[in-house]
């Protein structure tokens, strides 16, 4: 079963019209710490698929970021 990924809902997701996916595609990069060029790091891309579902209630009153902590949904009035 699925869960509404709204920390203050979790709500269990088990139809279809009440189910909201949103799907993400995060790139992400190894860079040096310094400039120094002695260190080797990869630069190749990164890419992950993420995956979170929302009931419809919630789809309607939260706001979905991704940033350097993760995914973060947050009421839209915040």
């Amino acid at each position: 079963m699925l869960e509404c990924a709204n920390p203050a809902c979790r709500k269990t997701l088990a139809s279809s019209p009440e189910l909201h996916e949103i799907e993400f595609e995060i790139v992400s990069v190894s860079v040096p710490v310094s400039d120094d060029e002695s260190g080797s790091w990869d630069e190749s891309p990164k890419r992950e698929a993420t995956r979170i579902f929302l009931c419809a209630e919630c789809a309607g009153t939260v706001s979905v970021k991704i940033g350097p902590g993760g995914i973060t949904i947050l009421p839209l009035n915040s």
